[in-house]
């Protein structure tokens, strides 16, 4: 672990990325299974968003935590919605359980 630290800072102040072999291994057997998982499609943001409504979070609270304003959480929602298929929030709930990323 520590050496992987040290391997991740030199690598990242020559500009270049780090994974570790771990991290690699999975990337490289999900490519290889096909696995086409549509929370990949969502960017940084938008999966904050996602992970915190589907937790139950209001859209004035994702809001607050975010620092961002309630008009750009709902219009993340709607673009949520588009990329991962689903059209309330149930489905989004069930969906987040499904991938693992809440508890059922």
């Amino acid at each position: 672990v520590a050496e992987d630290l040290a391997n991740a800072v030199i690598a990242v102040a020559r500009g270049n990325t780090f994974l570790t072999a771990e991290i690699a291994e999975k990337i490289a057997l999900q490519s290889l299974s096909g696995d086409d998982d549509p929370i990949q499609q969502l960017s940084a943001r938008e999966f904050e968003v996602f992970r915190l409504l589907a937790d139950g979070k209001k859209m004035e609270e994702v809001a607050d935590m975010l620092k961002i304003s309630q008009k750009t959480v709902a219009n993340h929602y709607t673009i949520i919605k588009q990329k991962l298929n689903v059209s309330s929030p149930i489905e989004m709930v069930r969906f987040a359980i499904r991938h693992g990323l809440i508890e059922g």
